[in-house]
């Protein structure tokens, strides 16, 4: 708070605006982090309720898809009508669809084509999350769900990491389909119902084998 109202009564001209600009850009991404590693340490009990993929998704994608970055991103949308509910935890399942499509769009630099699918089978569902941007190189991708692995000046490493974790709990899996120079597609597979022990609140954190 302090370091915006130093910017704002700084003079247009005033060198020291940039040193406040950087302060308050540094202040952020602190934040994000501590706010990430919270997230990762504390495994939210999941509030399971009967749910439908396609208006989770549908919600997520209002949510970016007048943001500049998705200005020359063109989405393409499938979704199985005969997709069944499932039980899950509708807030977290959003996180992870959420990261997912920025990830994408990040790739594509704003440019491209973001395909998103949906399929049924008899005990569970899967969701396609396709992009158009570079792919994955191999020595990215041994490391893609690693806590505080990032490619990103920015980033803070945690976003797939707490995804992994989130399709973890709710008895999935999230697999990665890349080709360099064509794209990657993140194919998320879950359960129609979870388990009664997926719905309890757990002291370890654990994400991909890596323990608090």
């Amino acid at each position: 708070i302090y370091a915006h109202l130093l910017q704002k009564s700084l003079e247009a001209d005033d060198p020291r605006r940039e040193d406040v600009a950087l302060i308050i850009s540094e202040v952020s991404r602190a934040k994000d982090i501590v706010q990430g590693l919270l997230s990762f340490a504390r495994e939210k009990k999941l509030k399971a309720a009967e749910i439908k993929i396609s208006d989770i998704m549908e919600e997520v994608l209002s949510l970016v898809v007048n943001q500049p970055l998705f200005r020359s991103i063109k989405i393409e949308k499938s979704f199985d009508p005969d997709l069944q509910t499932i039980v899950a935890d509708e807030a977290q399942l959003k996180q992870v669809f959420l990261n997912i499509i920025m990830n994408a769009a990040q790739a594509m630099e704003g440019n491209g084509k973001l395909t998103i699918n949906t399929s049924s089978g008899k005990k569970q569902i899967r969701i396609r999350i396709q992009d158009t941007g570079p792919g994955i190189p191999p020595e990215v991708m041994r490391h893609i769900f690693d806590p505080f692995f990032t490619t990103k000046e920015k980033g803070t490493g945690l976003g797939l990491a707490i995804s992994y974790g989130i399709i973890e709990r709710h008895q999935g899996k999230i697999d990665i389909e890349t080709e360099l120079g064509k794209g990657t597609t993140f194919v998320i597979t879950l359960p129609v119902t979870v388990s009664e022990d997926a719905v309890e609140e757990e002291i370890t954190a654990k994400i991909h084998g890596f323990k608090i």
